[in-house]
């Protein structure tokens, strides 16, 4: 997920629109499915995928369909019923969203599948309910790196540059935290209440990632560091992030050291720097992390 770049609801608004036009343009009854399907749906794409970017993509359920058609990509979902599909705006189909995630598992790592959860969660074109539904009935191909990315998935993030940070931080053995932490009791001269985007509440400490709009937005670069000063003087302590700090493993690293200097600041508990986990074994229930220790 390093190479993210922030998308925005008009971008989002954007490509569906494209999307739609060259859907109807083939005229097939077919669900459009996997990254077709996202964008029909105004969710963000995976960073990464092995899927065939210049298709679009459809389910269809008898290998009999699966006729060569320019531009189109099907793919056979024998147990595909009415039920797994939804219908948009003048007729386009679409299979579910929640079948459409559990789809491009084959197609993406775990940290892109725990995103894409969080993505279409936030956007409110599904529930972790819905998700774990899926999860929970018919086997299906890749079912074991659903069930790990929902083990990790934390709906309330913003962005799924948010839910990299997040996954950067336990990796390395940092607790975990509050998504999208918000006070009851302080807020904006406007009146709407001050959040951050990661928390640990019990220790005053909070993470918060800046995209680039941070910096060139005159505004919000005054909103920001008003909250931060205003949170700092109530004795929390803020670590912000930027992409350079998510860029590759050295700096991921250096990123949780900061972290761990936050917490050992607060609470003047001593916080080791695991070796980097895989996300594999980070959703291994067998492994027994311990991760805080004091000296």
């Amino acid at each position: 997920m390093d190479d993210y770049k922030p998308v925005s609801a008009a971008s989002l608004e954007e490509l569906q629109t494209s999307t739609m036009a060259v859907c109807r343009a083939l005229n097939v009854r077919y669900p459009f499915s996997h990254t077709t399907a996202l964008a029909l749906l105004k969710v963000e794409q995976p960073t990464t995928n092995t899927l065939n970017g210049s298709m679009l993509h459809a389910t269809v359920s008898k290998r009999n369909k699966l006729h060569r058609r320019v531009g189109l990509q099907l793919h056979l979902l024998s147990t595909l019923t009415s039920e797994h599909i939804i219908t948009i705006d003048r007729n386009l189909h679409v299979l579910r969203p929640e079948m459409v995630w559990h789809q491009l598992a084959g197609y993406t790592s775990i940290d892109e599948q725990v995103a894409l959860a969080e993505s279409m969660i936030r956007h409110n074109i599904c529930d972790m309910k819905d998700l774990q539904r899926t999860v929970a009935g018919e086997k299906f191909p890749h079912r074991k790196q659903c069930i790990r990315a929902l083990s990790l998935a934390s709906p309330g993030s913003d962005s799924p540059k948010e839910t990299q940070l997040r996954l950067v931080l336990l990796r390395y053995g940092m607790p975990a935290m509050v998504v999208n932490y918000t006070f009851t009791n302080l807020h904006y001269y406007s009146g709407k209440p001050i959040s951050l985007d990661l928390a640990i509440p019990e220790w005053k400490i909070g993470i918060e990632y800046n995209g680039d709009h941070h910096r060139t937005d005159q505004q919000q670069w005054r909103r920001d560091n008003w909250k931060w000063n205003m949170l700092r003087s109530k004795h929390w302590e803020i670590v912000t992030v930027d992409q350079l700090d998510l860029s590759d493993e050295w700096h991921q690293q250096v990123l949780a050291c900061k972290v761990a200097q936050a917490i050992m600041k607060q609470t003047g508990k001593v916080v080791p720097i695991q070796p980097r986990l895989s996300l594999e074994q980070l959703t291994d229930k067998r492994r027994k992390l311990t991760l805080i220790r004091t000296s």
